[in-house]
């Protein structure tokens, strides 16, 4: 069974709808009754409609240039695009436009690599080999030659208390803190 051609009601709304309109003023203009609230839903229907939907799509092929139609993306291809970009924008006196499409380029050719150190590993004569190293022997690498804690704090512990040979308290006699209260 063969299908019937679109009617030139239908061939036209295909073309407007190709051209961009919607689908209601495509409905409208191609010559539909376009009274009453139905017409969103009348458009959508037809644009749903199998023969019409090709003559769409169809009449869109058409229309895109053949240039961006065959457009085949390359590294050639880029690097062209970028440098025009970068020829508009010195014309047109943008030098950070101009910039970002010479940084495009660059990058696009591997002219520039983001670099990142990595901190943690210890460097050693081949920087292809990580050499892992503990927490406790990176801090002694760091802190060598600085003074350590105990020589700047006066001497007690980190509440403030002393520690270490002292005498008593007042009122407190050796031996007393102890149940029994004499000493061995």
């Amino acid at each position: 069974m063969a299908t019937r051609p679109l009617t030139p009601k239908q061939e036209q709304f295909a073309r407007l709808l190709a051209t961009g309109l919607t689908q209601a003023d495509a409905y409208r203009q191609a010559g539909f009754k376009s009274t009453g609230p139905h017409v969103h839903e009348n458009a959508s229907t037809l644009a749903k409609v199998e023969k019409v939907s090709k003559r769409v799509a169809e009449f869109r092929r058409n229309l895109m240039p053949a240039a961006v139609r065959a457009i085949v993306v390359t590294q050639a291809s880029v690097t062209a695009m970028l440098a025009a970009a970068y020829e508009d924008a010195m014309l047109l006196g943008q030098p950070g436009a101009a910039t970002n499409a010479a940084m495009g380029i660059a990058k696009l050719h591997g002219l520039l690599v983001d670099k990142f150190e990595d901190v943690t590993r210890k460097p050693g004569r081949s920087p292809d080999v990580p050499v892992e190293i503990e927490v406790e022997h990176w801090v002694n690498e760091i802190t060598k030659g600085l003074p350590s804690p105990a020589a700047t704090e006066p001497p007690g512990d980190s509440r403030g208390m002393r520690t270490g040979p002292s005498s008593p308290p007042p009122g407190r006699a050796s031996g007393q803190d102890r149940p029994g209260g004499s000493d061995p």
